[in-house]
């Protein structure tokens, strides 16, 4: 589904990192690179007592990949909210990712948009990007449905002021 020149950037848990990046390659995309997100803890795998302090976000294209910006391969600080859905993630992290992997003007999209961050995230970043996304559970559409209409309240108010209009 991505489309020639596209890049996907996916949150996977350490345990299946390696059957996410076969998938994806089974599926004709090129792994580029792993990010890692630090937490305090992720999880505890009870079978062999790792604690496990990062996630991985791998990345992968369709065809070449070219970044828009440049970006750390560690995002480190950023505190998770967890109010709305158990797998919610940072907006900082979906900001970070988002300016260096898409251009302005690009269509963001997010197949399990859950409370909506990778949108929110959108907005945050701006420059003409669109975002698509699903999900299936309407609690958390209602969620992400007034957590968009929050940050363009917030940009248009940033716009307006920029502009002298405050």
């Amino acid at each position: 589904m991505l489309k020639p020149g596209g890049t996907l950037a996916c949150y996977t848990g350490v345990a299946h990192l390696p059957e996410f990046i076969d998938s994806f390659r089974t599926a004709g995309l090129t792994y580029e690179w792993t990010v890692v997100a630090v937490r305090q803890v992720s999880s505890l795998r009870q079978r062999n007592k790792i604690i496990n302090r990062w996630v991985p976000i791998v990345v992968f294209s369709k065809g070449r990949l070219n970044f828009n910006s440049s970006i750390t391969d560690v995002l480190e600080g950023t505190e998770r909210d967890k109010t709305l859905h158990a797998w919610q993630q940072p907006v900082e992290e979906a900001v970070t990712l988002i300016q260096a992997l898409s251009r302005p003007g690009a269509t963001v999209c997010d197949l399990l948009a859950g409370s909506g961050t990778t949108a929110v995230a959108t907005v945050e970043v701006g420059e003409g990007r669109r975002f698509a996304g699903c999900e299936s559970d309407e609690r958390l559409v209602k969620a992400a449905g007034c957590r968009v209409a929050e940050a363009l309240q917030r940009f248009r108010h940033v716009g307006e002021t920029s502009r002298g209009r405050a």
